[in-house]
């Protein structure tokens, strides 16, 4: 995923608005790292000061930015799945798709899974954390 091509929404809770390019800077070099990060381990095996020294950034700035490293997660994800969202729209237009002989757009549907392999770790760490939440949400057995 490329830097200039993060888009973050604003409305994730728990991410504060980086207005000044110092800031949009540093908030988009630690998601950088993080994706990097997560393509190698799992989101507990993360330090926030391992992402700040891979981003050229402070532990300070990481929560100038985002409230904790669950709000970073929230971020990553939806920053890869917006990504994976403009992928696909520009590669799926409906001009290209008629353009294509019936053979090559179904091929071109069946490598739709190497968009999602772009940011593997990112998409299945938020997974995890999504199941996770659930998992903690399950209803509470009573004694008979």
């Amino acid at each position: 995923m490329e830097t200039s091509e993060q888009i973050l929404q604003s409305d994730i809770l728990g991410m504060f608005e980086a207005r000044q390019s110092r800031s949009i800077k540093n908030r988009d070099g630690f998601l950088k790292a993080g994706v990097e990060a997560l393509n190698a381990a799992p989101i507990d095996g993360i330090k926030i000061s391992d992402l700040a020294k891979v981003s050229g950034n402070s532990i300070g700035n990481f929560y100038t930015r985002l409230q904790d490293k669950i709000v970073f997660l929230c971020a990553l994800r939806s920053n890869a799945v917006d990504a994976i969202d403009r992928k696909i729209c520009a590669d799926f237009t409906p001009e290209r798709l008629q353009a294509l002989p019936p053979q090559e757009a179904l091929d071109a549907f069946g490598n739709i899974y190497h968009i999602f392999k772009l940011d593997d770790g990112t998409v299945l760490s938020g997974h995890k954390e999504a199941l996770r939440a659930y998992m903690a949400l399950s209803p509470i057995k009573r004694k008979s």
